[in-house]
């Protein structure tokens, strides 16, 4: 299975092009990040995931793999992984965080 942060050129040209201006995808992602939270206080963990995942791919678009708003997706990603009992994915996720910022920080 691919990277989440595989992006093809194509899903690149559909998000940077058209309506989704440069501010459009920054709101979106600012949107979705937050919308994730949201439903990570509702316990609705997999909708959180998919929010998230918005969030990753649009501000991979705007900012680029090893920028820190594209990090703080991961990490919320890697978090909830965790509340969902997949270790795998939550390894993942941390992975790619201590990677980029060299540390991690676990929530309780």
């Amino acid at each position: 299975s691919k990277s989440p942060d595989f992006i093809t050129e194509e899903d690149r040209s559909r998000l940077s092009g058209g309506n989704n201006t440069r501010s459009q995808l920054h709101k979106n992602a600012t949107a979705s990040y937050e919308a994730g939270f949201d439903c990570i206080e509702n316990d609705d963990y997999e909708t959180a995931q998919q929010h998230f995942q918005n969030a990753l791919r649009a501000r991979l678009t705007i900012y680029g793999a090893n920028h820190s708003k594209v990090t703080e997706v991961h990490e919320a990603m890697g978090h909830v992984a965790v509340m969902q009992g997949d270790t795998e994915k939550a390894d993942y996720h941390f992975n790619i965080v201590q990677t980029r910022r060299g540390n991690v920080t676990i929530s309780a």
